[in-house]
């Protein structure tokens, strides 16, 4: 992410931070950004904040990781004073789901791939 002004920035601000859960990443790690610009005659004219979010994976492994989530609010004023916000948030997640036991007692099982912990739904 590059700043860039829709008219005559004076000044552009980015700063980042990346965060993970200490003393194993492999819970949460994130990424979070803040971007701004001010213009000579328009004053704020974009903020930007983004945060990005694994879990269950460490950082060397994000691409592979089970849960993934993402936000983005912008807030723009273009060179005639028009004012806008937007916002993008998402999640996702790899579940597997699996049925065992009898017809008298069936159990439905579900966990993230290659995770020891589990959940178990009955049925009664």
């Amino acid at each position: 992410m590059n700043p860039h002004a829709e008219f005559n920035s004076l000044f552009g601000l980015h700063l980042g931070l990346t965060l993970g859960t200490c003393p194993d990443t492999s819970a949460v790690n994130m990424d979070a950004n803040v971007i701004a610009e001010i213009s000579t005659h328009g004053g704020l004219t974009r903020m930007q904040f983004t945060g990005d979010l694994w879990g269950l994976r460490g950082f060397a492994e994000r691409a592979n990781a089970p849960i993934k989530g993402g936000l983005r609010i912008e807030y723009r004023k273009d060179g005639t004073g028009a004012e806008t916000v937007t916002g993008n948030f998402d999640v996702s997640s790899i579940w597997e789901l699996f049925g065992a036991g009898s017809s008298q007692q069936p159990a439905w099982y579900s966990r993230f791939p290659h995770w020891s912990g589990r959940m178990v739904l009955q049925d009664g």
